[in-house]
């Protein structure tokens, strides 16, 4: 079961200029020295073949599970669409269905974003939604907000908790979607907390 699988540390690297997302390889530390045994060693290629890269982005996240990139679409005001993943996680934990999701939009130079729109647009999302509280949190110096929302899916009440980062014109969300246990879940908790930026990217 996705339940049981092992967390998964997600690299999203930022392009080089030939497009190509950053190697990450070295992020995982290994002991090349003489003593090393094949259990070692096998652990390291374990470990780097559960590392998911892509261009763009920038940031780092665990889930609990091996999550899956969903390709989207967001509209532009002037009409035009612009493309990006979301990487999903989804399990049932308990009887109870739940979703952990990440994405990075880098929207055009120019484009002015806020909290309160994001969270409107949120709210908006889901009819019959209301939104419950937010506040306003900071993650290695950007600005940020945490919100949560009640809502309606396939006639069960769910939860739905965010937390937006914005760093320029690139908006970075990180959202739970499911039953009540959620928020107050260590795997849940976790996930929000792991998330990071580069130091000085």
């Amino acid at each position: 079961m996705l339940a049981a699988a092992a967390p998964i540390l997600l690299l999203v690297g930022r392009a080089d200029d030939d497009g190509a997302a950053h190697d990450a390889d070295n992020d995982i530390g290994s002991d090349n020295g003489d003593d090393d045994d094949r259990t070692s060693d096998d652990a390291h290629h374990a470990a780097a073949s559960r590392r998911v890269h892509t261009a763009g982005g920038g940031y780092t996240v665990t889930f609990p599970g091996q999550p899956t990139p969903l390709n989207q679409q967001t509209t532009l005001a002037d009409g035009s669409t612009l493309p990006y993943v979301i990487y999903s996680y989804e399990t049932t934990v308990d009887g109870d269905a739940r979703e952990l999701g990440a994405s990075a939009v880098p929207y055009p130079p120019g484009t002015a974003i806020n909290a309160n729109g994001i969270i409107s647009g949120a709210v908006a999302a889901f009819p019959g939604a209301h939104l419950i509280g937010g506040e306003a949190i900071e993650l290695q110096g950007l600005p940020g907000a945490q919100f949560s929302i009640d809502l309606t899916r396939g006639g069960a009440p769910q939860y739905y908790m965010s937390r937006v980062f914005t760093d320029g014109t690139t908006k970075y969300q990180l959202y739970y979607v499911g039953g009540t246990i959620g928020p107050t879940d260590p795997d849940v908790l976790a996930f929000f907390d792991s998330f990071r930026l580069p130091e000085g990217g």
